[in-house]
């Protein structure tokens, strides 16, 4: 079961209800933006992207692919928030890294 599910019990935090809500945006009828939809990024933001809704799901739903294909879209051209940038920073600068030499 999904960890983010489990601590707010709330149903868009649930794999079926990211599920639904992806499948809403594609058909575009219920939430309009597409892509760009604020509150299909809000439900992805608590995804830790385990992947613990594939082993549980009987039909195999990853929510980690369909999450990672999501920022994809709705990132594409613009610029992304700092925090999504701080593990590249860290890669590439070494005196970023002292707590780990070997990274």
């Amino acid at each position: 079961m999904c960890p983010s599910y489990q601590v707010t019990r709330k149903e868009k935090h649930s794999t079926r209800g990211r599920a639904r809500l992806l499948l809403e945006m594609l058909r575009g009828e219920v939430i309009t933006d597409g892509w760009q939809s604020t509150e299909v990024r809000d439900a992805l933001d608590l995804c830790l992207s385990c992947k613990g809704c594939k082993s549980d799901c009987p039909v195999d739903v990853d929510m980690a692919t369909y999450k990672a294909e999501f920022l994809h879209h709705h990132y594409a051209g613009r610029v992304r928030p700092a925090a999504h940038y701080s593990m590249d920073i860290c890669r590439s600068r070494p005196d970023w890294r002292p707590w780990h030499p070997d990274w």
